[in-house]
């Protein structure tokens, strides 16, 4: 399987301290963290999620750069669960070693959540902005996702475990810095059992008009 990075965070009364970073699974899927103090730890697995862009001179050599979308990666905590909240603490004894600290990722049960975002008053898409996906019940994000106009308004997060999110929009603009038109922030609830393939946000131009936004799953 393809490396997925690793982060041990020691569990303190007031925050979670990160330990390690850039640790990485081997080809099989195996991981080594050495020389750790004796403590409760929760262990943070992060799936790489790649955008691949290409380019180069016609004619010349194409150039393909690759790089990390940590807003759109998928994370799983110790006790296989994708909230920190919820994570399995690990404990760690004193002139021990432990090789049991094992994460499964649960693939069944994810689903993606796509959709667009336009403009009430004439339909035009959302040029700038970001599209939030948050946990219902306490608001903290799972994933994020920044507009630009060559996205035509449409967004798209992979890998949501089932539940219940809110997808919030912020600092949504169109136009030029001469004609700038900005929209006020919305909340849509979703309920994701299965993929959201058609989930249409209409923003209207002053807070005061009033807001139309739809979910439809096909």
């Amino acid at each position: 399987m393809s490396p997925v990075s690793l982060n041990l965070s020691g569990q303190m009364r007031v925050a979670m301290a990160p330990l390690t970073a850039g640790l990485e699974t081997n080809d099989l899927g195996h991981y080594r963290s050495p020389g750790l103090p004796p403590g409760k730890y929760v262990l943070k697995v992060t799936l790489p999620t790649t955008i691949n862009s290409y380019g180069g001179l016609l004619g010349g050599h194409r150039i393909a750069s690759f790089r990390i979308d940590d807003s759109v990666a998928l994370s799983v905590y110790s006790g296989n669960f994708f909230r920190e909240k919820d994570a399995k603490p690990v404990d760690i004894l004193a002139g021990t070693e432990r090789d049991d600290v094992d994460i499964t990722i649960p693939l069944l049960g994810l689903h993606a959540v796509s959709g667009s975002i336009t403009a009430l008053s004439d339909g035009q898409p959302i040029e700038q902005g970001v599209v939030r996906l948050l946990f219902a019940d306490d608001k903290t994000e799972l994933f994020s996702f920044r507009l630009a106009s060559s996205e035509d308004g449409r967004f798209n997060f992979r890998f949501v475990p089932e539940g219940e999110y809110i997808l919030h929009v912020e600092d949504a603009e169109t136009g030029s810095s001469s004609v700038l038109h900005t929209y006020p922030s919305l909340d849509l609830p979703v309920s994701v059992h299965s993929d959201l393939s058609n989930v249409n946000i209409r923003l209207p131009n002053k807070p005061a008009d009033k807001s139309s936004a739809t979910a439809q799953n096909q």
